[in-house]
């Protein structure tokens, strides 16, 4: 049985680039959905009023309805709070900007008024948003892996939420893989420096953009700027190898992505 999630994101006003310079944008349909639910952080908003929510990055499973190609393991992190989602079987429909060729803003904090962030965050979510794209793409089910993700997905609510005067906690920060522990993974990343040349693209809801359900896949670049995996071994020097959501909208009902 699918099971509601609130993973507070926040909208981001992330850097969302495309490689074709004149292609609208691709709809896809998602038949399913899953995410690991073991890790969960706690957004305190800027106005006031806090919430738990499961922290990880989400996998979806569906068909691109424009190319008609099918996917199982389209992966992605949470960049907005205004909405839910149900785990397991679905029936959506998004929009992708895979093959959009503009620069997407998307500015909205927790309370829908427009607060755009400044480049250096936006620049700290597509480095994050690239790192934890690529983790999953070659460690996925490694439980050092899962516990970097869980501190990524914290990490961009983190760097999201400074603009609203908000910020991110973890719970159960002791807990441990791979020698770090969740506390120790999540500083790091909330708090590392940004790279240049990161890109991402974004889904989002069909009906209501950007408001609703928007989520940030990664695109690593190939050569030039430091790749996920080497910049991710800079962060704090201690990386090993190895998100919506619905915010039950202001008490801290766990929420599962």
């Amino acid at each position: 049985m699918a099971r509601w999630f609130g993973a507070a994101a926040l909208a981001a006003g992330v850097v969302l680039a495309a490689a074709s310079p004149a292609a609208a944008l691709e709809e896809l349909h998602i038949s399913h959905t899953s995410m690991n639910t073991a890790y969960t952080a706690t957004i305190h908003f800027g106005g006031g009023g806090h919430e738990t929510a499961y922290s990880n990055g989400i996998v979806f499973t569906g068909t691109n309805l424009t190319t008609n190609e099918s996917f199982d393991d389209l992966f992605g992190f949470c960049i907005d709070v205004f909405h839910n989602i149900t785990l397991g079987n679905q029936n959506l429909n998004y929009w992708s900007t895979y093959n959009d060729p503009n620069y997407v803003d998307i500015p909205v904090d927790d309370f829908g008024a427009p607060t755009p962030l400044t480049t250096d965050q936006k620049k700290r979510v597509t480095s994050l948003v690239d790192y934890g794209f690529e983790l999953h793409r070659d460690f996925a089910g490694n439980a050092d892996a899962e516990l970097q993700l869980a501190a990524v997905q914290a990490a961009i609510w983190n760097t999201i939420l400074q603009s609203t005067g908000g910020y991110v906690t973890v719970n159960n920060g002791s807990h441990s893989a791979g020698g770090q522990t969740y506390s120790q993974y999540f500083n790091a990343f909330a708090f590392t420096n940004t790279y240049d040349g990161d890109r991402i693209y974004e889904i989002f809801d069909t009906q209501n953009r950007p408001a609703h359900q928007a989520f940030a896949i990664g695109w690593p670049i190939e050569g030039g700027v430091p790749e996920p995996g080497t910049w991710a071994l800079m962060l704090a020097g201690f990386f090993g190898m190895g998100a919506a959501l619905r915010r039950s909208r202001r008490d801290g009902a766990t929420a599962a992505v």
